[in-house]
């Protein structure tokens, strides 16, 4: 009897990394006889479209993709759909308004839903050989140079605006030996530089062993992966302790470089938001890790029209920017998502002056890193090759160790250098937010 051929399915990940963790983790455990993977969606049979629904802009992201696949079910009507992640995960069957008939809908990607998601696709149930809180044995569709080690799943911090804590779930630290287990399987597929992720890393541990156990963590990770580098992600400033700066501070493999999400810096805004810090408390920070930690990079991200911010807490706002003068920041307008504290909150404020707010917060950003991307012109950093680039005049492109991936700047460069080398770049011009360097010994 002759064996039934593979279904072919392709996979589209949106949002943040740890939603790409999912996906990783869903394909290892799906892919086999059964089904396998393509990277053309012409040659599907099924695609899933893993999402995110943290907030409107997201939402709005998820149902432009969906759309896109189903178009092509006009030359390819056998085509089916499946969607999971955050946004089917809060909406279930009862996806929002707009998007287009799809075949399967499932909620996040454990370890269950996937093998409900693999029967459906392949008719068979597949057998699940590790734990549902082990990122081992997934099949990476990032730079093989790059790796996502997630070291905790869901929070407990309950900001008002974000409903990540009841799409997720409450704080659930992974085991340390596991987190040490995953790092060493990634650095033994090739990865280079580990990014430390979490929804909070800074509290890591604290629900299994009743302490935080981050500065433990980098420094492992520091010794396994001594030629390469290890960055930190998604640090909260009401729990970054001092023991974690101290450890940044002793240098490589540790990157220098913190993501250090703010919000906002009015004391009634962040109580307001139930960022559980003050003012006074964010200065003292910063102006602890930037004498701590030499060549740092700062990364913030903030929420402007949250609701009743006046325009004199937004002008505070604005001039803290002027002054911190943040390496790289992100801003948002703020997205009422409903079951939040603050989807209840008076004074909302109008979509056409979140805008105006976001427009001005961008604009003083953007001169800040104009005048710090030309200070960089001449000098020598550390950075990594990420591959060839699609230009002719300089073939490779990479970043300097204060870029992330895919959310920070980009450089473009030639030179004696390959995919996933660490290598010297002098930078020779100014790009926009990108730099144009050379690699040198």
């Amino acid at each position: 009897m002759k064996a039934a051929r593979a279904v072919r399915l392709a996979v589209i990940s949106l949002g943040c990394p740890k939603n790409l963790v999912d996906t990783e983790r869903a394909l290892g455990q799906m892919l086999g006889a059964r089904i396998v993977l393509v990277e053309d969606m012409a040659d599907a049979q099924w695609v899933l479209v893993n999402t995110c629904g943290f907030i409107q802009d997201a939402r709005s992201e998820a149902a432009e993709t969906i759309r896109a696949v189903a178009a092509l079910k006009e030359t390819n009507p056998s085509l089916k759909i499946a969607v999971a992640g955050c946004l089917s995960e809060r909406y279930g069957n009862k996806l929002p308004p707009g998007f287009p008939r799809v075949d399967f809908v499932i909620g996040l990607l454990t370890r269950d839903n996937v093998r409900r998601l693999a029967k459906h696709i392949s008719g068979r149930a597949e057998s699940v050989p590790y734990a549902e809180d082990d990122d081992r044995q997934r099949l990476r569709i990032t730079p093989r140079h790059v790796g996502y080690l997630r070291i905790s799943e869901g929070c407990d911090n309950r900001c008002t605006y974000c409903a990540i804590p009841d799409i997720r779930g409450p704080l659930r630290s992974r085991p340390f030996e596991n987190v040490v287990a995953d790092a060493a399987e990634l650095l033994s597929d090739g990865v280079v530089e580990l990014n430390v992720i979490a929804q909070d890393t800074t509290v890591y541990g604290i629900d299994l062993y009743g302490k935080y156990r981050l500065a433990e963590l980098l420094a492992e990770l520091a010794r396994m992966n001594p030629k390469g580098w290890v960055r930190l992600l998604y640090a909260h400033p009401a729990h970054l302790a001092d023991d974690v700066i101290g450890r940044l501070a002793e240098g490589w493999p540790l990157v220098p470089y913190v993501d250090l999400p703010l919000q906002h810096i009015n004391d009634r805004i962040l109580a307001a938001m139930g960022r559980k810090v003050t003012r006074s408390r964010v200065e003292s920070l910063i102006a602890r890790i930037r004498s701590r930690v030499p060549d740092v990079y700062l990364r913030t991200a903030f929420i402007v029209g949250f609701p009743s911010e006046s325009a004199a807490e937004f002008d505070e706002l604005l001039d803290f920017v002027k002054s911190a003068r943040f390496e790289h920041l992100g801003a948002f307008t703020y997205s009422l998502e409903e079951g939040t504290a603050a989807a209840a909150f008076e004074l909302q404020i109008t979509e056409k002056e979140k805008l105006r707010r976001l427009d001005a917060i961008m604009t003083v950003q953007a001169g800040i890193v104009s005048e710090f991307n030309r200070s960089l012109v001449g000098r020598r950093i550390p950075g990594i090759i990420d591959g060839p680039s699609e230009r002719d005049d300089l073939p490779l492109v990479g970043r300097t160790y204060g870029d992330a991936p895919d959310v920070d700047g980009a450089v473009y460069l030639a030179g004696p250098a390959h995919e996933g080398s660490i290598v010297s770049m002098k930078v020779t011009a100014v790009e926009g937010y990108d730099l144009i360097a050379e690699v040198v010994k």
